[in-house]
């Protein structure tokens, strides 16, 4: 498995690459961001691991960059690397465009462990929907989703969105207009990619805004509260039928 560290930490960074090793996860070393921009802009990686701290900018900036340029391993998974207890880091991160986290200091373990969940997290995806494309009518637009292909379009317009996005998008459209149990998402989260509450919570922020990015101030992810979430539409082909049948 291809993966890029983004760490200032060379002593740390090494021994953790000899560690990955052990598990056949071939870790490529990167210190500084400029470094690790010409890499992501050269080579194809399956799983990113930035840390925080790092020279030229920080963690958020450089995730920032890369979930909004193509070139630069956009749809990769990413874990930040935090400080222990670091709640607000956490937070930022997700909503910056990180898939999971992992707090400092930490067993290699418990990141290898990480790293083949994101990966088995997209495999589930990939197959639960592969060849298939939901749609669904949200009020005057339409949202797609193809989770094999790692692509969500509302009114045909590509949404940038991480693997944990599309992942959390692609089960609410699977029931338009029905409430996901706040419980049910979590426990899905959870046992794909170990998130949190804090994470769902972080995740509809970030899904929300880049529809709104598209459709202006509707919302059509609501919240129910005390329940979960519901997707606030109806399948496309629903409406094709109805069409058809009043003809």
């Amino acid at each position: 498995m291809e993966t890029l560290l983004i760490d200032d930490d060379i002593e740390f960074s090494e021994l953790l690459r000899q560690h990955m090793a052990l598990y056949s996860i071939n870790l490529t070393l990167s210190h500084t961001p400029s470094q690790a921009l010409a890499l992501l802009d050269q080579q194809r990686f399956d799983v990113i691991l930035l840390d925080i701290m790092l020279p030229e900018m920080n963690g958020f900036e450089l995730c920032q960059l890369i979930r909004n340029q193509s070139h630069l391993n956009q749809y990769s998974p990413l874990i930040m690397l935090t400080a222990r207890n670091e709640t607000v880091n956490m937070i930022v991160g997700l909503e910056t465009g990180a898939d999971d986290y992992v707090a400092k200091p930490f067993e290699p373990r418990e990141l290898i462990a990480r790293i083949y969940a994101v990966q088995r997290r997209i495999r589930i995806t990939s197959t639960s929907l592969e060849g298939k494309e939901k749609s669904v009518v949200l009020g005057r637009h339409i949202l797609s989703v193809n989770s094999s292909q790692v692509r969500v379009t509302v009114n045909e317009q590509m949404l940038n969105l991480t693997s944990s996005e599309v992942d959390l998008l692609a089960r609410l459209i699977e029931t338009p207009g029905e409430i996901c149990l706040r419980a049910e998402l979590e426990s899905h989260l959870s046992s794909t990619q170990g998130h949190n509450y804090r994470s769902l919570d972080a995740l509809i922020y970030r899904i929300r805004g880049k529809i709104r990015g598209i459709t202006g101030d509707e919302e059509f992810i609501i919240t129910i509260r005390a329940h979960g979430y519901m997707l606030n539409g109806v399948p496309n082909q629903e409406i094709i039928t109805k069409d058809c049948s009043n003809d």
